[in-house]
Parts: C-alpha cells; sequence; structure tokens
C-alpha cells in the first residue's frame, strides 16, 4: 500500500498503482515484501545482477513523496520494457506468489531478472513453456499483466478479439473487468467483460492483453489458453481459436442461438389467444417479457425482430380515443379550429390553456374585459377568452424572434419590433406594414398613444422616433441621449414623451423635440417606466430591486422602496385605471403597492418569471400577469389566481420519456429564458391524469442546485429517471423519492443528458466537458473534455455503449471510445448540433443540425448515406425551421423529426423518404422532443403550449 493511503485516502490518484507495481516488481527480484519504513535497507537487498538503470527506476517507482513516482502505469510500462525483452514473466510471477517454477525457467531469464528464489523440479512446467512457444500465443507474444486492486462484479462471459489467423477468446467469471488489447504502446481495443458478447477484428500482428484493474495472483500458461487467477478464482481466461474453430459449450459461441431459441418461445407464447385488452394480465406479462428481452440484447438483430412482435401486443396507448381528448385542447392544436387538429391526435397530457411558447412581453384586457390578448417574444399573437383560458380565435404569426411588441389601447393594432425593422398590423382589416432600418442599432422600447394614432420608439442610436401609424411613416426625430435609449413612454394626453437611458436623469419631451424637464437619476440600471393615469406622476423601477415614484410638476423623487429578491434584468410595471395602485414584478412575486402611502397592499404569488407584461383589468378588479411562457388572471382583491390550472405544466415542456411497458410519461418542464417553473411530472396513459410531480423547490433542495430541467429519461432495466439540472440527478420513479446527485467535476452544469441503452451508464454534458457515470455504483468512469471548440451541444451512446457521440457548437460530431477515452470518427454536420440517434441496430447515426437538415451516417465508416431537407420555412418565421429532436422506432424502420415549426415528420431511414408530416399548430412552435412508445405505433411529442401529445400513426395490425 503506498505510504498516501496510509495517510489521507482522499489524496490518493494513479500514482498509488505505480508505488504498488514497484512493491510487485521488488517482489519478484527480491522473493521480500518492500517495507517503505525501511526504504534503503530494501533497495540496498535488490540482487546483484539489478542494473544501476533498472534500481534507479525501481527506487522512482517506490518514491514515499507521489510528486517523485512516475506519472502513470503506462509510462513505467515504457520504461521498463527494455528490461523485459525475451522475459517469462508467467514463470516469475508464479515463482514469486509460491509456484513451482523450474529452474531452467529462471536461468533462462535476462540478467538483470534472474536472481529470483525458485523451487526446482517440475517438467511438466518446461512442457508447459515450450508448448506456449509453439502455439498460437508464443508467435503473437501474448502476455498477461496485472496491477492492484480492483472491484469485482457479477456473472461475466466472453469477448472475441478477431484477426486474420482466428480469434482471441477473452472470458471471465466476473462482470466487469477491463480488459486493453494493445499493438505495441497503442490501445487497439479497451473493453469490459460483460453479459454481451463483443467482436472486435484486428489486423495480424502481435498483440498485448492487458488487465489492469483486477487483482491477479496466479497466472497458467499451457497450449492455447493463458489464465489469470485470483484465490483459485479464474478472473480472465484467454484462449486462441483457429479461423473457423469454436470453443464446445462456450456461452459467447452460443449467444446468438441462445437468443434466437428464447426468442422463438416468446413468439410462440405470442401465438396464443391473447385479450385485446392491454391491461390483461397475461398481454401484460408478456410484453414485460418482451421488454426484459430487449434491454438484454438490445443491438443485436434478435432484438430489433423482437421490436416487430411487440408491435402486434396490445399496449397502453391502444386505449387513447380521440373523442375523449377536451375540445378546447382540439381547438389549441388545430390552430385556433378543432377541425383542423391532426387526425392522428389521441390524447393530450396536460392543459395548454393561456400558455404562450417564449414568454408573452405584451399582455392586455380588451376594452371590455371580456378577453385577453397576448403577444409573445416569438412573434405570435394570441387571444384568450378570460372567464374559461380558452383561446377565441387563430392564432396570428407575426414574425421575428425576440421581438418586441406594443398593442393600442383598444388592441386593435399592433407594433412589433426586431432589431431596427418595425412591424405594424391593423387586425380589423389585416393590412401590414413594414418600416426597414428604422435606425442604427436596435431597437429597445415602443409604446402607442392614447389615441392608438402613433407610436414612439427609443433605440440604442439615443433618438427618440415619433411614427404615424397610418402613414407608416417616422414624423419626428430627435436625439434625447448620448447613449442607448432603453425606456420611451407616452403621457397620457398625448402631448409629451419620457425618455430614460439605462442611468441618468428621466427626460420630458414635447413633440417637437423640446425639453420640458428632467427627473432625477441614478447609478442603478432603469428597468421600466410608465406614467400614471391622470399624468402628474411617473414610476420607475430599478434593477436594485427599487421602485421609485416621481412628481412631475415638482421635478422630485416623492418615494423610494425597496422591493424584495434578486435583482432583475426585466421587470412589469401598470396603474391601476383609477390610478390609486401599481403593480410591480419582483422575485417573490407581484406586488400591489399604494400609490399615495407606497404601502403594499396585495401580494399575488407565485409568479415564476421576469416579464414587462402587467395590465389592469379596465374595472381595475383583475390583473394580467406574464409569467414565463404562461398568461394568467389573477384577482387584486383576493390575491387568488382565477385561471390556475393545477395540472397543467407550467410553462414549455423541454424533455420527454416512455416507461418500459409504455403506461407512463416523463415530462420536463422548463429551460426558459425567462425562469419558468422548472418540474417533472409523470402521467398515468391509461387514464391521462397527472400521477406524480417534483416542483422546482424540491429540485433544489435535493439535487443541491438550481437550474432547469434540460433532460429526463427512463433508465433502461431500472425503475428509475435521470434528469439534468445543475447536475444529473437519479430518481425513483414510484415514489419520486431522490437517488443519486452526481457532481461533476469544477464549475459544469449539465444541459445535456443521455442513458445508454442498456441502462449502464448515465452521461451529463456541460459546454466544456462530458461525464460518465456507473449507475449501479454512481462512480464516475470517464471524463471527456471538450476543448479547443465553443462546446458539446447535444449526446448520446452508441448501441452497444461502448462508443459516446458528441455534436459539438462547431457542426462537428465526434465519437469517442469509453474505454479509452480517446476520439475516433469525426463527421461534420452544417451548423451546431442539435439532437443524435442511433438507430436500434447501431448501423446509422441521425444528426440535426441548426439549419433544416437531418444527415444519416454510417457508424462503422463514418459515411453519409442520406441528407433530409427537413422541414420547410415557407409560410413561417425564418427561425421556425429549426430542428429540435429526432427519434428511431424501435425496430428502426422508421425516423421522427421535430422543428420549432410545430411539425412532426416521418422518414424511411433506408431510402431517406418523407413518408408523412403531422402539423401540431406551427403558431406554438418548437416540438422540444419527439418520442416513440415501445411498440412503435404512437409517437410522443414535448409541447411549447405545455402538454404532451400522443399520436397514432397506426393500428394495431396494421
Amino acid at each position: 500500500m503506498a505510504p498516501e493511503q496510509v495517510r489521507c485516502s482522499r489524496s490518493v490518484d494513479i500514482r498509488a498503482d505505480v508505488f504498488s507495481l514497484g512493491a510487485t516488481l521488488y517482489k519478484l527480484l527480491t522473493g521480500e515484501h518492500y517495507r517503505a519504513i525501511d526504504a534503503s535497507a530494501c533497495i540496498d537487498r535488490l540482487p546483484v545482477g539489478v542494473s544501476p538503470e533498472l534500481r534507479s527506476v525501481i527506487q522512482r517507482m517506490l518514491a514515499s513523496n507521489p510528486d517523485d513516482r512516475f506519472a502513470t502505469p503506462h509510462e513505467v510500462s515504457m520504461v521498463v520494457k527494455p528490461f523485459a525483452e525475451s522475459a517469462n514473466l508467467a514463470a516469475l510471477l508464479e515463482q514469486a506468489v509460491g509456484g513451482n517454477t523450474s529452474r531452467e525457467d529462471i536461468d533462462n531469464q535476462p540478467a538483470v531478472l534472474r536472481n529470483v528464489r525458485s523451487d526446482h523440479g517440475a517438467e511438466n512446467n518446461r512442457q508447459t513453456r515450450h508448448a506456449a512457444r509453439d502455439s498460437g500465443f508464443g508467435r503473437r507474444r501474448i502476455t498477461a499483466r496485472a496491477a492492484s486492486l480492483a472491484g469485482l462484479l457479477l456473472l461475466g462471459i466472453v469477448f472475441y478479439v478477431t484477426t486474420d489467423n482466428g480469434q482471441l477468446v477473452v472470458q471471465s467469471e466476473i462482470d466487469g473487468v477491463q480488459v486493453f488489447v494493445k499493438r505495441g504502446a497503442e490501445v487497439a481495443d479497451d473493453f469490459r467483460i460483460s453479459t454481451e458478447g463483443k467482436t472486435t477484428r484486428l489486423r495480424s500482428g502481435e498483440y498485448t492483453i492487458e488487465v489492469p484493474d483486477a487483482e491477479i495472483n496466479q497466472v497458467h500458461v499451457d497450449r492455447n489458453h493463458v489464465t489469470l487467477s485470483r484465490g483459485g478464482r479464474e478472473v480472465v481466461r484467454i484462449t486462441r481459436l483457429e479461423a473457423g474453430e469454436s470453443v464446445p459449450g462456450h456461452p459467447a459461441a452460443a449467444s446468438a442461438a441462445h437468443r434466437r431459441s428464447e426468442l422463438t418461445v416468446l413468439e410462440t407464447d405470442l401465438q396464443q389467444n391473447l385479450s385485446n385488452d392491454p391491461y390483461d394480465v397475461q398481454v401484460k406479462s408478456l410484453r414485460e417479457r418482451f421488454v426484459d428481452y430487449r434491454h438484454r440484447h438490445y443491438g443485436t438483430s434478435e432484438s430489433v425482430k423482437a421490436a416487430r412482435l411487440m408491435a402486434t401486443l396490445p399496449w397502453p396507448a391502444d386505449a387513447l380515443r380521440r373523442e375523449e381528448i377536451d375540445q378546447s385542447a382540439l381547438q389549441t392544436a388545430g390552430h385556433g379550429d378543432a377541425a383542423n387538429a391532426p387526425a392522428e391526435l389521441v390524447a393530450v397530457l396536460g392543459d395548454g390553456k393561456m400558455q404562450h411558447w417564449l414568454a408573452p412581453n405584451t399582455v392586455g384586457f380588451s376594452p371590455d374585459g371580456k378577453s385577453v390578448v397576448s403577444i409573445g417574444s416569438n412573434g405570435t399573437l394570441r387571444e384568450w377568452d378570460a372567464a374559461t383560458g380558452e383561446q377565441t380565435s387563430p392564432v396570428q404569426v407575426l414574425g421575428y424572434f425576440e421581438s418586441r411588441s406594443a398593442l393600442s389601447p383598444d388592441r386593435s393594432r399592433v407594433a412589433i419590433a426586431f432589431w431596427n425593422t418595425i412591424l405594424l398590423l391593423d387586425r380589423r382589416t389585416g393590412e401590414q406594414r413594414e418600416l426597414l432600418d428604422l435606425q442604427q442599432g436596435r431597437i429597445e422600447y415602443l409604446m402607442f398613444s392614447p389615441d392608438g394614432e402613433r407610436v414612439v420608439v427609443g433605440g440604442d442610436d439615443g433618438h427618440v422616433r415619433v411614427i404615424d401609424f397610418d402613414g407608416g411613416s417616422v414624423v419626428r426625430s430627435f436625439r434625447a441621449h448620448d447613449g442607448e435609449i432603453y425606456r420611451v413612454a407616452f403621457s397620457p394626453d398625448g402631448n409629451s414623451v419620457a425618455s430614460a437611458a439605462r442611468q441618468g436623469p428621466i427626460k420630458l419631451w414635447t413633440l417637437d423635440g423640446e425639453l420640458k424637464g428632467e427627473l432625477p437619476g441614478f447609478r442603478q440600471d432603469l428597468l421600466v417606466l410608465k406614467f400614471n393615469p391622470a399624468g402628474d406622476k411617473v414610476v420607475a423601477r430599478y434593477f436594485d430591486r427599487t421602485l421609485k415614484i416621481f412628481d412631475v410638476a415638482s421635478r422630485t423623487c416623492q418615494h423610494t422602496v425597496l422591493g424584495n429578491g434578486e435583482k432583475l434584468w426585466a421587470a412589469g410595471l401598470a396603474f391601476s385605471p383609477d390610478g390609486k395602485l401599481v403593480a410591480s414584478q419582483d422575485r417573490v412575486g407581484v406586488k400591489i403597492w399604494n400609490v399615495e402611502t407606497a404601502k403594499v397592499e396585495t401580494v399575488l404569488s407565485p409568479v415564476r418569471a421576469d416579464t414587462e407584461g402587467l395590465e389592469f383589468s379596465p374595472d381595475g378588479a383583475r390583473l394580467v400577469v406574464a409569467g414565463g411562457e404562461e398568461v394568467m388572471i389573477w384577482d387584486v382583491l383576493t390575491g387568488q389566481q382565477i385561471n390556475a390550472q393545477p395540472t397543467a405544466h407550467r410553462g414549455r415542456v423541454s424533455s420527454i420519456d416512455v416507461s418500459a411497458g409504455g403506461d407512463v410519461i416523463a415530462a420536463a418542464t422548463g429551460i426558459s429564458a425567462k425562469g419558468a417553473e422548472k418540474s417533472i411530472r409523470l402521467w398515468d396513459l391509461r387514464s391521462r391524469r397527472l400521477i406524480r410531480s417534483w416542483d422546482e423547490n424540491a429540485v433544489q433542495t435535493n439535487a443541491g442546485g438550481v437550474g432547469w430541467t434540460n433532460k429526463i429519461a427512463f433508465i433502461p432495466g431500472r425503475k428509475e429517471l435521470a434528469t439534468a439540472f445543475v447536475n444529473v440527478t437519479l430518481w425513483e420513479a414510484d415514489t419520486g423519492s431522490l437517488l443519486a446527485t452526481l457532481l461533476p467535476r469544477g464549475p459544469n452544469q449539465m444541459h445535456l443528458m443521455a442513458v445508454e441503452p442498456r441502462g449502464r451508464y448515465v452521461a451529463g454534458g456541460s459546454a466544456q466537458c462530458v461525464f460518465i457515470w456507473d449507475v449501479k455504483t454512481n462512480e464516475l468512469i470517464r471524463r471527456i473534455p471538450i476543448v479547443d471548440v465553443p462546446g458539446a451541444s447535444s449526446m448520446t451512446f452508441s448501441t452497444d455503449g461502448n462508443t459516446m457521440i458528441i455534436g459539438r457548437n462547431d457542426g462537428l460530431i465526434t465519437f469517442w471510445d469509453l474505454g479509452t477515452g480517446k476520439p475516433g470518427h469525426v463527421l461534420p454536420h452544417e451548423s451546431l448540433v442539435t439532437a443524435l440517434a442511433v438507430s436500434p441496430d447501431g448501423s446509422l447515426l441521425a444528426s440535426v443540425g441548426h439549419g433544416h437538415t437531418i444527415r444519416l451516417w454510417d457508424v462503422a465508416t463514418g459515411a453519409l448515406h442520406h441528407t433530409l431537407g427537413a422541414h420547410s420555412t415557407d409560410g413561417y418565421p425564418r427561425f421556425w425551421n429549426q430542428l429540435a429532436s429526432v427519434a428511431f422506432s424501435p425496430d428502426g424502420s422508421l425516423l421522427a423529426s421535430s422543428a420549432f415549426d410545430g411539425m412532426v415528420r416521418l422518414w424511411d431511414p433506408r431510402t431517406g423518404a418523407q413518408l408523412k408530416s403531422i402539423s401540431l399548430c406551427p403558431a406554438y412552435g418548437l416540438i422540444s422532443e419527439v418520442r416513440f412508445t415501445p411498440d412503435g405505433r404512437h409517437v410522443i411529442t414535448a409541447n411549447g403550449n405545455g402538454t404532451v401529445y400522443v399520436l397514432r400513426l397506426q393500428s394495431r395490425g396494421n
């Protein structure tokens, strides 16, 4: 044991293994145990035949200070190699542990290795040595090297290492033993012995097989075998087979036959007269057997065939009926008309009422207070019934991503600004006009005059511009500030304008550009600015959470009120119609203040996002709030939300998955730049009801950090869920209890996640690094740094789980061997790679770029098979062609893709032909993920309106 292991185990690293290797070599050379407490004397006892060079190597390996040792075992092997030419290491190791090795074996060692204690005799060992020389082992110089320690796991099976002249079969009684196959100093392959066989083809040559992590104290060599054992238990056996030869009764040799036999039994049971009820006990049991079979043999041709057979069984999704969908949900899916909802839609999980993808930045009541209009930063306008929350008219797609907007007081006119362009829309006539290149730089804010005839605009060129709506032209422009104008506001009489930069005084102007006066400035950034209905006061909200009320006549600040919570970069502000109340948003919710006393009268909570969208109803009794992706209506007097939907997803559903049994849908809500709710929700597909949910607070408390739910997935073969928040977190699906929080090294926040197809590993990805953990032990087993590029943007495991495939922000796709940590293929996509998927048979990789194409690659060769020109931009805003997700069906016969345009498209991956497109209300945009159910006949989608849709692609037997 290395000295630092005795002192403090937390400081131990791989250099402790270097010490152990040194102690082992010392034992081989002297026949004695090395004693660190008597280091000098021990080194002096090295045999005379040990050269000064090797003596120096051993002394460095056994240095008490880790910094004085070799850095890695690999470095040791390179230094020691010249001393071990033509050595019979097996005989030396057997001698060191007390085996019967002959004097002739010892005498044939290089001089530097001869002085080892030995027992004489044993002619059988001489015969073994010569037999090994005459066999394929001798010609290939296959040696077994053992380092110290390692965890020995379950029942292992077999791996084949295939050369041109036969095979090397590597097997073990112990699952998880790691084996390296090297050609010289280079690793040709690296794998762990497990319950699934693997074949690696190598060209002819000399190879070294290393077993670095298994504790071994016995080595036995005969004509065609090398056996490494510990305490009489076989750890690794290496068998050489001639071409075409097989090992009778060998588990791996029989595995394909065994899979076929097992599948035949399942197929026979499938032919029985089964019930059509998906919840029948016999049907459910057979489904579970098929699922277990696919899990154990995933990636094989038999597993793919099993997937096709599974499709003929009754599944929970078969029980879903379109007629049971709420009419309002059909209306939403049908772009405001239930008749236009896609025929494939058979279930809606969650409630999409008053959900508005990408945070509405403008909301308002109609003059009669019966409806609410909202405009999202994705350039869409919606109108809702204020009493029921149902959409009352088709969504209007106005265009422009991350836009700013304004509504006229009567809600008949709309102005939307994107960068330096403004779109004017008359909702009554449908007439639109664009003002292009209005100014230098970005338009920061715009507002209608009280009569709706003019629009005032402020931007980062320091100018205030007044636009005539009907004429579509700038009628007045004047320089108001030296720098960026962050807010502008019309006075209630429409005769003056207030403007403010981020810092400094608030300036008051006539419409002719004459400066009327200034209100005191502050060193904090100003976020929002409003006149009260009487026009005698101005209220401003600042980054430091303060709310300031100014008197226009005296040009003084009358009240300064400190808000609660964190500092904000956006904040809503609204006056009641009588001017007595002002509403402002804080992290704790929306506070309603008395203007005269500056006291809080009501707090509306929780409101889950920063927003600029606040407005009182015409009678002052209600307040509409744009919170995250949701539009909420509150009773001002009681502080209660009127349109609360307790089972609805609050905000966009970002990720989904289906349980192995096909009866539970897991959905993650979040990833909003405006800070929408982050939650996990489980839905029962039979009842379409919410089973269980975790909210943001639970995640923050249990998972050790505040973040967003970016990915969610069931772990195959286990009743567990994995989620990516700040960390990768494992949950018990049945109870929702926390199982483990997998913490990355350093300041890495996990925004990517992938689960290995057999459920052995889970990977979390940050922009700079990908981490892979063992699900059973929760140990970090591999760290893949993403250096010299902007970062990782997507990732997935190969079908056999031995390779991590990473999509990057620079458009490259890289393959990484998890055993060696070394890169393989590098494939070029045209832009940032947003999603990856591997076909169930492991032959194809589908990659999605930040454009509108899907590429299909050959996994083995890296060759490009097809480029699919997926989602058209015709008729949609330019950003809506961005693809979001791609998924293979369980049997690999279909490929599904989703995008910002609200479409699901189905493809034939063999030919690249598009088979079908399904519109799911494109105005909601962003179907974050698409997934197949285990039967392959249904698809689920994660939607921007807070719902999950279930689509039936095929009926059972069709």
